[in-house]
């Protein structure tokens, strides 16, 4: 049986918002509860790693049965964070889901469409509207040591190799918006796409 873990980044320091942007609340939940709400429909071993502001984060993520992971090198980039998530997965995981918890517009759906793809690809993107490729993202077995190997500040983008064969989901561009400003956090409250 094929075993799924989410990897839920959450090491950066909120600096376009000015605050810790993923305990901000909308429904009775905070951006950083929905990540995980969203990934414990799917996996079986869900990872939060924390960085600039790891007390409140794993404070936050204390309520539910996870794991919560430091990353001390949180301010090298994006890179440092997705490799401390990887090198902390058990040894049984056969994929993982790289999920932003700042883009809380994802529906459910998608993430069961990324894992669709995984009996035909390695590697599974998020395809956005202006044919960008990003994450939320599927990496199989195949490529974390690759990914162990990333420079701090490479995404999961830098994984691809002229070999593989990559499959894409789309992702609106109303689902993959994310909140970084305090601007982006008055028009999740207003709006009608939440679910």
């Amino acid at each position: 049986m094929t075993r799924i873990a989410a990897i839920i980044l959450a090491a950066g320091e909120s600096r376009r918002m000015g605050s810790p942007k993923l305990v901000i609340e909308f429904a009775g939940q905070t951006l950083l509860a929905r990540a995980i709400s969203n990934a414990q429909g799917f996996a079986d071993e869900i990872l939060v790693v924390v960085g600039a502001y790891a007390e409140l984060y794993r404070r936050e993520a204390s309520q539910y049965n996870i794991t919560v992971i430091d990353n001390a090198n949180w301010h090298a980039g994006m890179g440092a964070t997705l490799k401390t998530g990887i090198a902390a997965l058990a040894d049984d995981i056969d994929a993982a889901i790289l999920m932003l918890p700042d883009q809380p517009f994802v529906p459910v759906g998608h993430f069961q469409a990324l894992l669709a793809m995984q009996p035909y690809s390695n590697l599974v993107f998020s395809r956005y509207d202006d044919g960008n490729l990003g994450v939320p993202a599927l990496v199989r077995r195949r490529h974390f040591q690759d990914a162990l190997k990333l420079p701090d500040q490479s995404g999961a983008k830098a994984l691809i190799k002229d070999t593989d064969h990559v499959s894409t989901v789309t992702l609106k561009a109303s689902f993959a918006r994310d909140i970084d400003t305090p601007q982006d956090v008055q028009a999740w409250l207003m709006s009608s796409d939440y679910e």
